[in-house]
């Protein structure tokens, strides 16, 4: 393995189990604060109260965000010629998840956090109005289907597509099956959630799933470094 191959391995695997690690922590902060309420006020009390895990998550998640993009570059970097195109969508899927969930998510969610602050912080109820005014369209586009799309749909496919990638020895066996499991239950949540509400579920399996994956890749990468 030539130097480039071996520290691009290395940045790869160790962003994978970052990324793995992050999860574990944002997950169990979203468990420990529970989800927002539906009603606006209560949602900018509920963002207020809990701002400083708000923001932590935030950070860590823009944080992991970032780091797929070495993730992605070592399995398109490693593509052989019979993978050119499933390789070049899933790079593209995956780094179309990680410019709309930065230039979307993110800031929608700070707005939320120091809307609710500064509802908590005022007592005039025209202030109050006009936060609420300008929290209702960041709320709006969290609740919507399209941001399940974005944050569930379009990464799920990203990843179950490298599960198709033939040529690279970074993905083995167990990491396909995952990846397809993650595209199917990704699919399952926000497409058969429009029917059947209960099936918005299937997100947290592959929340699950995605976690184990990154796990794995990273694993499987520096296990390249050692093999050499």
């Amino acid at each position: 393995m030539e130097i480039t191959d071996m520290r691009l391995h290395k940045l790869a695997g160790w962003s994978s189990l970052v990324v793995a690690f992050l999860y574990t922590i944002i997950t169990s902060l979203y468990v420990i604060i529970g989800k927002a309420p539906s009603d606006i006020t209560s949602a900018l009390r509920y963002y207020s109260s809990y701002h400083q895990i708000w923001y932590c998550i935030l950070y860590l998640s823009v944080f992991t965000d970032i780091l797929y993009l070495p993730i992605m570059y070592l399995l398109y970097y490693k593509r052989q010629p019979i993978d050119e195109i499933i390789t070049s969508i899933a790079f593209f899927f995956i780094i179309l998840f990680v410019f709309l969930d930065l230039s979307i998510t993110w800031p929608n969610y700070s707005v939320l956090i120091d809307t609710g602050m500064a509802y908590i912080n005022t007592n005039d109820d025209i202030k109050r109005q006009i936060l609420i005014s300008a929290a209702t369209n960041s709320k709006m586009i969290l609740d919507s289907t399209l941001f399940g799309v974005y944050t569930i749909l379009i990464p799920a496919t990203g990843i179950s597509l490298t599960a198709l990638i033939k040529g690279n020895n970074v993905i083995n066996r167990p990491i396909r099956i995952i990846g397809l499991l993650i595209g199917i239950f990704g699919i399952i949540a926000v497409l058969g959630g429009l029917f059947i509400t209960i099936l918005g579920l299937f997100a947290i399996i592959a929340s699950v799933l995605t976690l184990i994956w990154f796990l794995l890749i990273g694993i499987s990468s520096l296990k390249r470094i050692s093999l050499t």
